[in-house]
């Protein structure tokens, strides 16, 4: 016979805790699925990754929910992920309709759609863990030597609304594209999540303005040291 483990000061078998995979760990590994199977030799994996990744560039030409087919690209990689644990527990804690929404959602699809535009016609990955957007835009200012960059930042932290910072980030990802500079898009879905409440906003935001000033001067050290190495 199996007993059920009890607590020794209350004499009832524990409260087990469910265990939520977080945001930025789903949408990286989607990511990195929608990755491996781009830049994949077999063809067929690469040649599906591509029509996925084509639907998910067109949604973010257009405004948030109204590109439906960018939706269900976004989700049937998602899912695939145990992303329904992550709105479904979210929607359950809110007393939302399941019909509804959440930040998680339009935060993954963002990020996949952002991803999608970064990873056209690139040879090599262009999502990397732990390399943060603003990070990524640092390192992109260090090499193009151009304060213009420094202006279309300050756009992204300042912007009013969500949508605004998604065609600033849109953006940004181009000019990443262009110089091959990778981010990573666990983290930026988490963040633009964090970013649509109140208490978080202040926090990314600063933490954002601090990773972009850590990415030049990171960078900016690394060139000096190897001109004084090769002199």
């Amino acid at each position: 016979m199996v007993t059920e483990p009890v607590s020794e000061d209350t004499g009832k078998p524990p409260e087990t805790t469910r265990q939520y995979p977080t945001l930025a760990f789903v949408v990286r590994k989607s990511v990195e699925r929608l990755q491996s199977d781009y830049l994949s030799e077999n063809e067929a994996r690469c040649s599906r990754a591509k029509a996925i990744l084509a639907e998910l560039r067109h949604g973010i030409s257009t405004k948030s929910g109204r590109y439906l087919f960018a939706w269900q690209s976004a989700f049937e990689q998602l899912f695939a992920d145990r992303f329904d644990q992550i709105f479904g527990e979210e929607k359950a804690i809110k007393e939302k309709s399941f019909h509804d929404i959440t930040a998680s959602e339009k935060a993954a699809y963002e990020a996949l759609s952002l991803f999608a535009c970064h990873m056209q016609s690139r040879k090599k990955p262009m999502h990397a863990q732990n390399q943060t957007i603003a990070r990524a835009a640092g390192i992109l200012m260090a090499r193009r030597e151009s304060a213009s960059l420094k202006v279309r930042f300050n756009q992204i932290l300042s912007s009013r609304t969500d949508e605004i910072r998604l065609t600033h980030l849109h953006g940004l990802i181009s000019l990443l594209r262009s110089e091959e500079i990778p981010c990573d898009y666990g983290q930026l879905a988490a963040d633009l999540a964090a970013l649509r409440d109140p208490r978080k906003k202040e926090r990314i935001l600063l933490t954002w303005a601090r990773d972009f000033s850590y990415g030049l001067n990171s960078h900016l050290h690394d060139s000096q040291e190897t001109s004084t190495t090769e002199n």
